[in-house]
């Protein structure tokens, strides 16, 4: 393999940026014949020339059509909820509002998750008034201390009716993470971050990496707020889901 295709590969398969000497270090982890540091100076620039990385705050990271966006995230999240804690989770696109501008801003989860329905019950309020636990959930790629509090109460605002709420992300360096322990403590909120890899070009989140590292309290679920979003709001799906699971 070309050494200019051996640092692609590395970058490929990493998911975050990283740094000219983590990238040196990287690649020659495992080689007999090391690459120079020049040969990965060479490589990194005709390799951002041809439009395959990106370089950002002098560390590099691979192009992905598979992790552009955070609904790329939704998929393997909602995988991940299933497997390791036998939640149902779906994403419902925002309903339309009454035609005033900003009128849905912070108003519905990315995502919102249920555990499984024992009982066979039709009526939504019988549904939600039965104590089944409601998680939400709102997904950001990359967390630092300046978006914090922004996501923090973004999540707050348009998952307080929940049973559970958590803010899920990819990354959160440690300014942010001390923040989001200050807040989550007065106001109660949890956080999980994902751990991602790739297989067949598909992102998946490691099962056993991916962790819950701040729990969410439990709270009473708040069927007024609910029912006002799901009726007032004309969000339909969400409430057929329910009823569909029961």
């Amino acid at each position: 393999m070309k050494q200019e295709e051996l640092i692609y590969t590395f970058l490929k398969n990493n998911l975050y940026p990283i740094s000219k000497n983590d990238i040196f270090k990287g690649v020659n982890n495992n080689l007999k014949n090391k690459i120079s540091e020049d040969i990965v100076n060479i490589s990194l620039n005709n390799l951002l020339k041809k439009g395959k990385i990106k370089k950002s705050d002098e560390k590099f990271e691979y192009l992905s059509q598979l992790f552009n966006k955070e609904t790329d995230l939704y998929e393997p999240f909602i995988c991940w909820l299933g497997k390791k804690l036998s939640i149902q989770a779906k994403h419902f696109p925002q309903a339309g509002g009454n035609g005033i501008k900003g009128v849905n801003e912070w108003l519905y989860p990315d995502l919102i998750g249920i555990k499984e329905f024992p009982i066979k019950l039709k009526n939504l309020i019988r549904i939600i008034g039965k104590g089944k636990d409601i998680y939400c959930f709102e997904v950001k790629k990359n967390v630092n201390r300046s978006q914090v509090r922004k996501y923090f109460f973004q999540c707050l605002a348009n998952s307080s009716w929940a049973n559970y709420r958590y803010l899920v992300v990819t990354e959160i360096d440690l300014d942010a993470k001390r923040e989001f322990k200050r807040l989550s403590q007065r106001y109660g909120m949890g956080l999980i971050i994902l751990s991602l890899a790739r297989e067949n070009e598909k992102l998946f989140c490691k099962e056993d990496e991916t962790i819950i590292e701040i729990e969410s309290p439990h709270y009473e679920l708040d069927i007024e707020s609910l029912n006002n979003i799901i009726e007032e709001n004309r969000w339909p799906a969400f409430k057929d889901w329910l009823i569909e699971l029961s």
